[in-house]
């Protein structure tokens, strides 16, 4: 039984660490229907010949070896389906021109982080070139922090003296940082100053007093009507929400004059009121007088 063949080649061999060609060049197989009037041969291969020299004598390359058909297939036997040449990779030594990539030491580790991480890196130290071996290592790192270390606060100062003694005050209590926190660890409480009512019962009010009025004046007139005035005065101011005092400071009165000879007499006359005074105090009760 006839054998037909084909052939294929390398188009484009590997460079810089690429995948190498590996399989058959060389495929063979049976053509036409020929059968014939004769014994039953199956096809088999002579052994494989030698490796071929590597293509490159350094760095990497390619090498081949094939065989041939030592009895072809007849009398219908079963033909030669098998590669008759291989191909593979071969690699001799390192060119003199090529290098690999070397890395530098690692860092140390950073400070942690506000979320616990720390990290650290290391840089190319030299780049490959020609056929040497690539960077293929990581450059950066991160793990968890192992010394997470919390705020921590002192315990509470003693309440304040207050600030009034009635009527609602107020006093106050503080706390401390005594150790901040690091490397994400529990924050510091906002509160740190608290404050709280006290003496929060009403203070005894003081209303105002006044003192007893004055003798009357002397009339105004010798002969005839006039007038005559008596006052007090204010002994104590209001305080604590007292009462101030609601009332005259001061009276008027009419008089007759009883000196001898009085011809023609005038009758008293009220000039318009003045305008209030200023309160005497800005809270708690005060005065005014017009």
């Amino acid at each position: 039984l006839a054998q037909r063949f084909r052939r294929r080649t390398i188009a484009v061999a590997s460079f810089d660490g690429g995948e190498p060609c590996s399989g058959s060049i060389t495929q063979t197989m049976p053509c036409g229907n020929q059968e014939a009037e004769q014994e039953i041969v199956d096809c088999t291969f002579k052994p494989w010949q030698a490796w071929s020299p590597c293509t490159h004598t350094c760095g990497a390359g390619t090498r081949t070896r094939g065989r041939t058909i030592a009895q072809s297939a007849a009398g219908g036997g079963a033909p030669c389906r098998a590669s008759t040449q291989q191909l593979e990779h071969c690699s001799l030594k390192t060119c003199d021109n090529d290098r690999p990539c070397k890395l530098g030491p690692w860092s140390n580790w950073s400070d942690c982080e506000v979320l616990g991480m720390q990290s650290r890196v290391r840089k190319i130290t030299q780049q490959p070139r020609g056929r040497g071996a690539r960077c293929q290592a990581a450059l950066h790192e991160a793990r968890v922090c192992t010394d997470i270390v919390d705020c921590d606060t002192r315990d509470w100062s003693a309440w304040s003296k207050c600030d009034r003694t009635c009527g609602t005050g107020q006093q106050r209590r503080h706390r401390d940082v005594d150790r901040s926190p690091r490397n994400g660890g529990r924050r510091c409480p906002e509160e740190l100053t608290v404050t709280r009512g006290c003496n929060i019962a009403p203070c005894s009010k003081v209303d105002a007093k006044v003192s007893p009025w004055s003798d009357w004046s002397r009339c105004s007139n010798s002969c005839g009507h006039g007038h005559q005035q008596r006052k007090r005065g204010i002994l104590e101011w209001p305080r604590q929400g007292g009462s101030g005092f609601t009332g005259t400071l001061k009276e008027f009165a009419r008089c007759e004059g009883n000196a001898t000879g009085c011809i023609k007499c005038v009758d008293c006359l009220w000039a318009e009121w003045s305008e209030w005074s200023s309160c005497s105090a800005p809270c708690d009760g005060g005065q005014r007088s017009r």
